[in-house]
C-alpha cells in the first residue's frame, strides 16, 4: 500500500507540473499580447503638415523630386529612423497637391536596385532635383536638474516626500542642396531644438506600531511617480518642422500660417477672451535656388507635368549684365494719424500706419522717450508678418488688445518698421523675432535697423524712423 501510494502521489506531482507548464505557457503567450490597441502616431506638428499640403494644392505645386541621405544620430544616444520619419513628412505634406515626389535611393537599396535593372527598361527612373542632408546634431542631457525633498517626524509617525525635474534639449539640423553640382542652396535650412523633460515624484510612510511591547511593530510605504518625455517622439517633431520650414522656404508658400500659434495671453477671471487675429494667404518669394542667382521653383504646367528647374542665361550677342532679373524698388510709407510729423498731447492715442510698396515682411518697434524698445508688430495678437503690396498696415490693429499713449510731456517718443521681400526671422537675434512685446537689449532704434541691415544684405529693404513729440 505504501508504495503504490507512492507511486501515485508522484503520477499526480508529475500531472500537476505538466499541467502548470501548459498553463504557463499559455499565460506567456496571452502576456506577451499587447493590451493597448496601437494608435497613429500624432505630434504637434500632425494637423500643419496637412495644413501645408492645402497650401501646395492652392498655388499648383507640385512633381518636385528629391532625395535624402541618411540622417544619423551624431551624439550616438538617440538612434532613430529619421530618414523614414522625413519620408512621412514629405508624404503627408504631398497627399492631395503631389507636391513632392521622393526618390528612395541609397546603399540599403541594392536589392531594389537589382530588382529595377531585371526589368525591361528603366528609362522611367528621375534623377532628383533636390536632396536633403542631416542629423540629430545636439544633445545637451541635464541641462537644468532641480531636486527638492523634506521629511518630519512626529514621535512614531512620520513623513517624507521628494520631487524633481530634469531637463535635456535635442537639436536637429537640415539642409537642402541640388543633385546637379552638389551644392547647398544659402538659406535653405533649418536648426531647431526642443527640451524634453523628465518629471518625478516621490512620498514614504512610516508608523512604529505598540511601541512599548518588547517586540514593536512598524509600517513603511513608500510611493513613487515618474514621468519622462520621449526622445525619440521629440526628434520625429524637430525632423516634422524642419521639412515644413525647408519646403516653405523653397516654395514661397506662408508656412508659418501653419505652424501651431502660442496660445493668449491670460485674461483676468471674468473677462472676455480676446478676439483671434484671422490669418489671411499671402505668396512670399521663393528663395534663388542652386548655382545660377535667376534659377526659380516653378509650378507645374497644365498638363500636370513635373515642376522644373528655368535658369535665365544671356542670350547670344547680348550682355549678361542685361539678364540679370531686376530687384525691386522697395519703399515703405510711415506715418500716424496725423501724418509724419505729429505732435500728440499727454493721454492722447497714437495710431501708426506702415504702406509697403512691395508684398513684404514687415516689422515695427517702439521706444518711448529714452526707455526700453519693444516689438510692436507681430505682436500676440497680429502674428502674421506678411504685408500686401499698397496695403496700410494699422497699429494697433482691430483685434489687438494693447494701446500706444503719449505718456510725458516733452519727450520724444520713436517708431521704427523694416520692410523686406525675405524672411529673415533665420538670421535675426532672437529678440528681435520674438513677439512678445519684451523689452530689447539694445541701444537704439538706430542699432535695430543696423542689425536688419547686415542680416538682410543683398536683399530689397526699406526701413523708416518715425519721431512723435508729446506736449
Amino acid at each position: 500500500m505504501t508504495m503504490r501510494y507512492a507511486s501515485l502521489a508522484g503520477v499526480g506531482c508529475t500531472a500537476l507540473l505538466l499541467a502548470a507548464c501548459q498553463t504557463t505557457s499559455e499565460n506567456a503567450l496571452e502576456t506577451a499580447n499587447p493590451k493597448s490597441p496601437p494608435a497613429r502616431t500624432i505630434t504637434g506638428f500632425s494637423e500643419s503638415l496637412t495644413c501645408m499640403d492645402n497650401l501646395f494644392l492652392q498655388q499648383g505645386i507640385k512633381g518636385i523630386t528629391m532625395t535624402a541621405q541618411d540622417i544619423p544620430d551624431l551624439t550616438l544616444k538617440t538612434p532613430t529612423g529619421t530618414k523614414d520619419m522625413l519620408i512621412s513628412a514629405l508624404s503627408r505634406m504631398s497627399t492631395r497637391s503631389g507636391a513632392v515626389r521622393f526618390v528612395a535611393y541609397g546603399s540599403d537599396l541594392s536589392d531594389i536596385v537589382d530588382l529595377q535593372n531585371a526589368h525591361k527598361s528603366t528609362s522611367s527612373f528621375t534623377v532628383p532635383d533636390y536632396f536633403l542632408r542631416g542629423s540629430i546634431s545636439q544633445l545637451d542631457e541635464g541641462v537644468q536638474n532641480d531636486q527638492a525633498g523634506g521629511g518630519i517626524s512626529l514621535g512614531m509617525v512620520n513623513f517624507g516626500g521628494s520631487v524633481g525635474k530634469v531637463v535635456s534639449v535635442v537639436s536637429v539640423d537640415m539642409n537642402m542642396g541640388c543633385v546637379k553640382d552638389l551644392q547647398m542652396v544659402p538659406g535653405l535650412t533649418s536648426s531647431n531644438s526642443v527640451a524634453v523633460v523628465s518629471k518625478g515624484a516621490s512620498a514614504e510612510f512610516g508608523a512604529v506600531i505598540n511601541a512599548t511591547s518588547l517586540t514593536p511593530g512598524s509600517i513603511n510605504m513608500n510611493l513613487s511617480s515618474d514621468r519622462n518625455e520621449g526622445v525619440h517622439q521629440s526628434v520625429r517633431t524637430l525632423i516634422e518642422l524642419g521639412a515644413i520650414e525647408l519646403m516653405g522656404k523653397m516654395t514661397g508658400v506662408p508656412y508659418k500660417t501653419c505652424l501651431p500659434q502660442p496660445l493668449p495671453p491670460k485674461t483676468a477671471k471674468g473677462a472676455a477672451p480676446p478676439p483671434v487675429a484671422p490669418v489671411s494667404y499671402a505668396p512670399t518669394p521663393p528663395l534663388r535656388l542652386c548655382e545660377d542667382a535667376a534659377t526659380a521653383v516653378t509650378t507645374a504646367a497644365a498638363d500636370n507635368g513635373p515642376a522644373t528647374m528655368a535658369a535665365a542665361g544671356p542670350a547670344q550677342g547680348e550682355p549678361a549684365a542685361a539678364q540679370q532679373p531686376a530687384m525691386p524698388e522697395l519703399g515703405l510709407d510711415l506715418r500716424t494719424d496725423r501724418g509724419v510729423a505729429p505732435v500728440y498731447n499727454v493721454g492722447e492715442s497714437v495710431v501708426l500706419t506702415a504702406t509697403p510698396s512691395e508684398t513684404s515682411y514687415l516689422a515695427c518697434y517702439y521706444q518711448e522717450g529714452q526707455g526700453d524698445m519693444v516689438k510692436l508688430f507681430p505682436n500676440p495678437f497680429d502674428r502674421a508678418s506678411v504685408v500686401q503690396a499698397g496695403q496700410p498696415l494699422v497699429i494697433p490693429g482691430p483685434n489687438s488688445l494693447f494701446s500706444i499713449k503719449a505718456e510725458t510731456s516733452g519727450s520724444e517718443d520713436r517708431f521704427l518698421c523694416v520692410a523686406t521681400t525675405a524672411d529673415l526671422d533665420d538670421r535675426l537675434p532672437l529678440e528681435l523675432v520674438e513677439s512678445e512685446m519684451a523689452p530689447i537689449p539694445v541701444n537704439g532704434l538706430e542699432d535695430i535697423a543696423g542689425v536688419y541691415e547686415e542680416a538682410g544684405a543683398g536683399e530689397p529693404m526699406a526701413a523708416q524712423l518715425l519721431t512723435v513729440r508729446v506736449r
